[in-house]
């Protein structure tokens, strides 16, 4: 069981206009078994005035393989539950499909993750990482973990195009 709670700054979960972007806050519960089957939910918070506590949703199940060889892999499917006069960029995407395939060269971690999103528009993301993890003694009992990370991506954006064009429809 993993609890998570953290500041996202993820471009999805940006709003086109700047008056309407406030920052998001986000609490991520995950559950795995020994199985290596997972489910998990996530809920967002907008800081905006007038925004309720949890403005958007996620439900995720998966299957994340990582056995004792250095390679990982995974498969999970995510959906998104977003209202409908939302402002975020993602509120066209509805669903989400990832598989990512991961190696521990010893040196460096390496992990290349490919996203399908569907709902209003059908979107494909590509994203290559390389991180390295290091670990400082900081007293006798405390170790301060550091992962410095480079990351690429690339993939369609037409959810971006259908997010604007909400934006005029409900301003006409």
């Amino acid at each position: 069981m993993d609890l998570t709670t953290a500041n996202r700054n993820a471009y999805l979960m940006r709003a086109p206009d700047a008056a309407d972007d406030h920052g998001y806050l986000g609490t991520q519960l995950t559950c795995q078994t020994h199985s290596d089957l997972f489910a998990g939910a996530y809920l967002n918070s907008s800081y905006g005035p007038e925004q309720p506590l949890f403005d958007d949703y996620e439900g995720t199940l998966g299957y994340a393989h990582a056995g004792r060889i250095p390679t990982e892999w995974s498969l999970q499917y995510t959906h998104l539950f977003v209202p409908a006069d939302s402002r975020l960029l993602r509120a066209t995407i509805t669903d989400n499909v990832e598989a990512s395939l991961a190696h521990n060269f010893d040196f460096v971690y390496a992990s290349l993750t490919a996203d399908g999103f569907f709902g209003g528009t059908r979107d494909v993301v590509l994203t290559w990482n390389v991180s390295r993890a290091f670990s400082l003694p900081v007293s006798a009992r405390d170790t301060l973990h550091i992962t410095p990370t480079f990351e690429l991506g690339t993939g369609t954006q037409r959810f971006y195009a259908a997010s604007l064009a909400r934006r005029v429809q409900r301003c006409a």
